[in-house]
């Protein structure tokens, strides 16, 4: 650390390094007297309060009370994550707890992904929270119509995760089983390792086109395949596990603050987006509230790491939590809880 970082030089940085592990460490404002003695500061109380006052000056620190030491801000916690954070090596029995939730990949998919969030939100004690990839953007592996009556069909669609995905509809023919098997092997055959996004682009053109019109068969399996995309309800769902561990959190002790983290709860489709943007990188990433659409909540943040597949196939776990958490233990506990759930899916 002996050259400047982002226009710091090394003493500014030191300080700022203790103020930020002094207040996730003990949630309290952090003074000069207290960075010296339990950081190893080597300057005096005096010198630590004027580099604290510039720190606090450009962004990085703040003030709660005129008498009271310094908290970091939004800015000064990215600082801390980008150039500062030294991570925790998982002990022995955080590894196995991690472990336990899932020892072999007997249970479905879904069932693995919501034991993982609910013991990255026990170990950690924040929310668990996991994204599962939507059948519309995974991979498909199979595709099957069952006759239920004469004009009544369930179709199976499963994806190259294990995910399932069933629905009934109304055909305006009567059908056989032998009718229905067809199509499902021409779809299998057509469609088999490609996305629902794309099978759809590609029904909608092949229906376009002359030779539909002359092939009953092949216009029955389009048409149908047209129907289930029709039916909807086949995107990214989210669980969010252990809601109950932030109401012990300081931060949000407040009824109006609870309010609002509850509500953003609620809005499913902008978690989806935010826990979407993990899916590219193989590292864990962390939101906080002032750099997201989650400005109301301005002491929030969210660590998530991708599993599966890079892109639309994949799916990201994580926590949330205040913005004020012990970021060397938790981002382990996410990477390594993403990478065994990859494990587990490629095994």
């Amino acid at each position: 650390m002996s050259k400047p970082v982002k226009g710091l030089a090394q003493r500014a940085i030191k300080v700022l390094d203790a103020v930020i592990r002094g207040n996730l460490i003990t949630g309290r404002p952090v003074g000069s007297r207290m960075a010296v003695r339990h950081f190893g500061l080597d300057c005096s109380p005096a010198t630590v309060r004027n580099e604290m006052a510039d720190l606090t000056a450009m962004g990085f620190l703040k003030q709660t009370h005129v008498s009271s030491g310094r908290v970091p801000t939004g800015k000064g916690i990215r600082f801390y994550l980008d150039y500062l954070l030294r991570e925790d090596q998982l002990s022995l029995d955080e590894i196995e707890r991690l472990r336990i939730f899932c020892p072999t990949y007997g249970e479905d998919f879904r069932t693995v992904l919501r034991n993982a969030g609910r013991v990255l939100a026990d170990l950690t004690r924040q929310a668990g929270v996991v994204l599962m990839p939507g059948l519309r953007r995974s991979p498909l592996h199979h595709i099957e119509f069952i006759r239920l009556t004469a004009r009544r069909v369930m179709v199976l669609l499963v994806s190259d995760r294990g995910q399932f995905h069933s629905r009934v509809f109304e055909w305006g023919e009567d059908l056989r089983q032998r009718d229905l098997t067809l199509a499902s092997n021409y779809l299998n055959g057509r469609f088999h390792g490609k996305t629902l996004s794309q099978i759809r682009n590609i029904v909608i053109k092949e229906m376009r086109e002359e030779k539909v019109k002359y092939d009953k068969m092949l216009a029955r399996a389009l048409g149908m395949m047209e129907t289930v995309f029709e039916q909807g309800q086949l995107d990214e769902e989210i669980f969010i596990e252990g809601r109950e561990n932030l109401v012990e959190k300081p931060e949000f002790a407040e009824t109006e603050k609870m309010v609002k983290l509850l509500k953003t709860f609620e809005q499913k489709g902008f978690i989806i987006d935010l826990l979407s943007r993990a899916l590219e990188g193989s590292d864990p990433v962390v939101f906080l509230s002032g750099e997201t659409e989650m400005e109301d909540i301005p002491e929030l943040a969210v660590i998530t790491a991708r599993y599966g597949s890079s892109g639309p196939g994949g799916g990201t776990v994580g926590i949330i939590g205040p913005m004020r958490m012990d970021y060397a233990r938790v981002i382990p506990m996410v990477r390594y809880t993403a990478n065994y759930v990859s494990d587990l899916l490629n095994s």
